[in-house]
């Protein structure tokens, strides 16, 4: 195991591998959700290689790493600029931001972003003011990044649509994402060309976490509360159940499905096996609690972020 200090990062809110598996990104802010900075490390040696302000509410990137989408982002801190209600950065070129969504300066929040597989179509629920100000629309909508007007829109005037964490299957046919400030404890599976929904599954407690489906698309891990819940794909009934001590706060599976690891607030790493549920193993190594975690392509080599800005790269059996 290698433990990565970073700096001047209060939190540490997502980890992700470059397909090469050499780089490793880490996002981090001052809250949960936020993305204040993005950091390029050497995950065999912990040094960092670059560092990118963001300085935003809510963040998203493309498999490939190329993309990072930022909901209300400010150039800078200082800034007195109108933030950007939801704007694609280049990751090879970080010079500036190009605005795609048609919402404007009128967006007046951003929930949740995600990037399909291929990185081609975003999506996002905000909200958005409408002429006299006073009463807002919520939006969840997905956008094509070429040019052109977004599509596949679905406005309706309930906060049904303010979903904040979202995941695409990996045929990006369907989209994954939580119920919303009124239905939190909800997670709705949706076609994603009409978004109209498919399934919908009541987990207890209060709010979802993180979302991911399987690399086979079989199965969608619902990290939520204290548990962690794996559904198959076309069923609203958990196959499993996780349960945790504390708060699950993410998950990530190995490339070939077998496992899965669980990052939760009593500051320890679980694997678990995906056919059985049950506990392969867990680790603590005294980062605080766990916050995000990643597997690298080839499947070698995890990282958990905790508390604090340390990271804990660490080799898989």
């Amino acid at each position: 195991m290698r433990l990565v200090k970073l700096k001047a990062m209060k939190r540490i809110n997502g980890l992700h591998f470059t397909p090469d598996g050499r780089r490793l990104l880490v996002v981090g802010g001052v809250e949960a959700g936020s993305a204040d900075e993005a950091v390029w490390i050497d995950p065999t040696t912990g040094a960092e290689s670059g560092r990118m302000g963001l300085n935003a509410e809510r963040y998203a990137v493309s498999a490939d790493l190329k993309w990072i989408a930022l909901g209300s982002a400010t150039p800078d801190e200082d800034s007195e600029e109108d933030p950007i209600p939801i704007a694609v950065c280049n990751m090879t070129d970080s010079d500036g931001l190009r605005t795609i969504v048609a919402a404007g300066p009128t967006a007046t929040e951003v929930y949740g972003l995600a990037f399909d597989p291929t990185g081609e179509r975003l999506a996002a629920s905000y909200t958005v003011a409408n002429r006299s100000g006073y009463h807002t629309a919520f939006r969840l909508a997905v956008f094509p990044l070429g040019r052109g007007k977004p599509i596949e829109v679905l406005d309706r005037d309930s906060d049904e649509f303010t979903a904040s964490v979202f995941a695409f299957s990996p045929d990006g046919k369907t989209l994954a994402c939580d119920g919303g400030k009124e239905d939190r404890a909800a997670v709705k599976v949706r076609d994603a060309k009409t978004l109209a929904p498919l399934r919908t599954f009541f987990p207890k407690g209060s709010q979802t976490h993180h979302l991911v489906f399987s690399p086979d698309g079989g199965t969608l891990a619902v990290a939520h509360a204290k548990a962690v819940y794996l559904l198959p794909s076309d069923s609203d009934v958990p196959r499993f159940t996780l349960i945790h001590p504390k708060q699950a706060n993410a998950v990530a599976f190995t490339p070939d499905g077998g496992r899965i690891l669980s990052a939760c607030h009593d500051g320890s790493l679980r694997i678990w096996d995906v056919a059985t549920g049950q506990l392969v193993t867990s680790y603590d190594w005294g980062i605080g609690q766990t916050t995000a975690v990643v597997v690298s392509p080839d499947g070698l080599t995890a990282a958990v972020a905790g508390q604090k800005g340390q990271i804990a790269v660490f080799d898989l059996d």
